[in-house]
Order: C-alpha cells, then structure tokens, then sequence
C-alpha cells in the first residue's frame, strides 16, 4: 500500500519542527556545588514601562538602555518581557515581592515592613552571616524599611543606606557611589540596589527626562557589573528589573492593574561554568513571576525550608 505523499510531507515538516524546537531550547543551568560562597546582586530600575524600553519589533532599545541589550543576548544571561506582577503595583509591595515571592499589602511609606522574613532575613539566620554581608542602597528613603520584619525570630536585620539622593548631578548618583563602597568594603552575599530616578521624574510629568533616568541607571548598572564580576569571580548571580510599571493610559502614574502595571521586564545572569537545575524549565516564552525569582535565589544561595518545588 502506498503512502499519500502529502501525508508523508506533512509528517516529516512535524518532525523537523520538533527537531528544531528541542535543539533550540535554552535550559537555565548553573553549577551550585561549586559556588563556596554564591552571591546575588539585585538590581531594581524603580517603575519602568515594558514599552518605553522595546522597539516596536519587540527588540530592546539601543538608544535607551544599551547595556541591558548587550547582557540580554550573553549565553549565560536569561532575559524575558514575559515577567507579571501578580499582585500590588507601587514601590514598596513591588520590592517586597522579590524578597519574598508573595504580595502583601504594606504601606508604601517608610512605616512599611515586612511581614514575614525576607530572603536577606532568611540569609542571615541560616547561615550566620553577620548583617553587613547583606544590604539595602536605595535612592527612596523607605526602601530600607524593609529591613525590619514584624514576624522574624532573628533581631539581626540587613544593613541599609537609603534616601541617597543625589544633589549634584544625575538623582541617582549616590546610589550607585554608596553601591560601589559596600561591594568594595564588605563584598556582601546579597545587594539590593534601587534607583528611584526614573518614577520620581515620571511622576513629575517629564517623560524625556523619565527616559534618561532609565539610561542612567543602565549606565550605573553596567558599571556595577564590571565591578562585581572582579569581585565575585564566577560566584555571584546578577539581576535586572523593576518593582512595577506604569499606566499604558498615562506613564505619570502607576499601581493599579492595568497590563503596563503588571508587565515587566527580567534579566538574571547567572555565573559562568557552574549548574544549577533552575525547576521549572523555563524558556523565553514562559511566564515567570516573583516567585520564580524568589527561588532561583533561594535555590542558589542553599537557603532550606523555602516554598519552592522542584
């Protein structure tokens, strides 16, 4: 009996297209067991609009935020668009959610705290690290309020250097000096950097200075990388993103649930020559949420008892 042909093409183009899809998947692996001490430098570009850094193909911008394009394509980067907020889109609750993988309603002002122990909490129990091995550098004042946690066993709380607002020069300027001096001076096991220009200046109704503020803080990042990577060797895993994003309507504002809210950008880059299985397997297709992030980190710091299946 003969095969229809078209029945037999339609089979083999199938077949080639499974081909193609497995050869091209890209696993997220990184060694663990050979990190001693693994490091994460977490950075937060406060209240980016998904569409004020992509091209309208859908390619990041050059023009705007030309570092974080050129880490995006390195093999042992993992950038996505597909990143969603799940829960409350203003600064503090965003932060939040990083730390902990879950969204609470705090208070989005320095009387604002966690609830229940941070990653940075949770470092320092678990391995004994004294506090100034983890911090907060943060242009916004309150950010450092989430170094208190109203549930913790510990009374050790994270090291915080916060209202860093630059006087001469771009905003964020102390910021990035007071990050420079704690990796010089501590090399700490966890960073959290926040620059605050780029929301502070959208409030304020200035889009084109909005958009410089973005690309100062990609220059301020891309310096910061150059530095941890003499510091940390092929030990530390390194992130971009933000704690919201902006109205589509209206890019002054922000925290409802509109998709320029909710939809955010992710890159993590993680150490060179090392594995770790990163559960579940993910791609730049899939939908990632805080937590994912939340365990990837805790997975590569070897902190135990975390939500996190594998």
């Amino acid at each position: 009996m003969f095969l229809n042909l078209g029945k037999v093409l339609n089979f083999a183009l199938w077949v080639f297209i499974l081909i193609s899809v497995v050869a091209c998947r890209k696993d997220l692996n990184v060694h663990v067991n050979s990190v001693s001490h693994p490091a994460v430098v977490l950075v937060v570009w406060d209240g980016i609009r998904l569409e004020d850094i992509m091209n309208s193909e859908g390619s990041l911008r050059e023009d705007i935020v030309p570092f974080l394009k050129q880490l995006s394509v390195k093999p042992n980067s993992f950038f996505t668009t597909k990143f969603y907020h799940q829960g409350y889109t203003y600064t503090m609750a965003g932060h939040l959610a990083l730390l902990t993988g879950d969204h609470f309603p705090i208070k989005n002002d320095p009387s604002g705290t966690s609830p229940i122990p941070t990653i940075m909490h949770q470092l320092i129990a678990q391995k004994n690290l004294s506090t100034d091995k983890t911090w907060f550098i943060a242009t916004k004042k309150k950010i450092c309020s989430l170094s208190s946690c109203s549930n913790c066993d510990t009374v050790n709380e994270p090291r915080g250097m916060c209202n860093l607002y630059g006087i001469w020069g771009p905003m964020d300027s102390r910021t990035f000096q007071g990050a420079v001096n704690v990796l010089q001076t501590y090399k700490p096991q966890f960073l959290l950097v926040s620059f605050a220009a780029p929301d502070i200046i959208a409030h304020a109704g200035d889009y084109e200075g909005y958009l410089k503020a973005i690309s100062q803080a990609d220059l301020y990042t891309s310096q910061l990388y150059s530095l941890i990577t003499t510091i940390y060797s092929d030990s530390v895993m390194f992130i971009i993103t933000t704690d919201h994003g902006r109205h589509d309507y209206d890019f002054r504002g922000h925290g409802d649930n509109c998709s320029g809210c909710k939809s955010l950008f992710l890159l993590v880059n993680f150490p060179f020559d090392n594995q770790l299985t990163i559960p579940p397997y993910v791609d730049s297709n899939t939908v990632i949420v805080h937590k994912d992030i939340y365990c990837w980190m805790s997975k590569f710091m070897n902190l135990l008892g975390q939500s996190c299946v594998e």
